[in-house]
C-alpha cells in the first residue's frame, strides 16, 4: 500500500510544480535604465571620425572618450602634431575627428603659448597666454 501512496504523491508534486525557464546568464555592463548611446553621426552630424581608444579607456567612468578635432592654424606639422601623455602616444591632424580617451583633452588644454603685445607706435609691453593648440570637442 505504501508503493501505490508514494506514486500518488509523485504525481501530485509533478502536476502542482510549474514549469520552470532555464536560467540565462547575465550581460555584462548592461544596465536596466541606461539611455541609449548617441550615435556618432548624431553627435557629429554625419562627418567621420578615427577611433584612437582602446577598451580600457571606454570604461573609465570619471573621464569618459571624447571627440575632438583640431582647429586649423599654422603652427601644426603637415603630418600632424603628437602628443603624448603616460605612455600613450597621438599624432593628430587638424580638421580632422578623433575618438580619444578623456584624458587627452585636458592634457592639450594645458598647453599654452605667449603671444606678444604691442602698442600703438609696434612697440612691445608684454606678452598674453594662448591655447598653443585650439580643438573643439564633442561629448560621445
Amino acid at each position: 500500500m505504501t508503493e501505490e501512496t508514494n506514486d500518488v504523491n509523485t504525481e501530485q508534486t509533478e502536476a502542482a510544480a510549474p514549469a520552470v525557464a532555464p536560467v540565462q546568464p547575465r550581460k555584462r555592463g548592461a544596465k536596466k535604465d541606461a539611455a541609449p548611446a548617441a550615435d556618432a553621426n548624431d553627435v557629429l552630424d554625419g562627418e567621420e571620425f578615427i577611433d584612437l581608444t582602446k577598451p580600457e579607456d571606454r570604461r573609465d567612468t570619471k573621464r569618459p572618450p571624447v571627440y575632438i578635432r583640431l582647429t586649423n592654424s599654422e603652427n601644426f606639422p603637415p603630418n600632424g602634431q603628437p602628443f603624448g601623455v603616460n605612455g600613450r602616444f597621438f599624432a593628430l591632424r587638424p580638421d580632422v575627428w578623433y575618438k580619444v580617451p578623456g584624458f587627452l583633452p585636458l592634457s592639450i588644454k594645458d598647453c599654452v603659448a605667449e603671444k606678444p603685445l604691442k602698442d600703438d607706435n609696434d612697440k612691445f609691453i608684454g606678452t598674453r597666454k594662448v591655447p598653443a593648440w585650439p580643438f573643439e570637442t564633442r561629448k560621445v
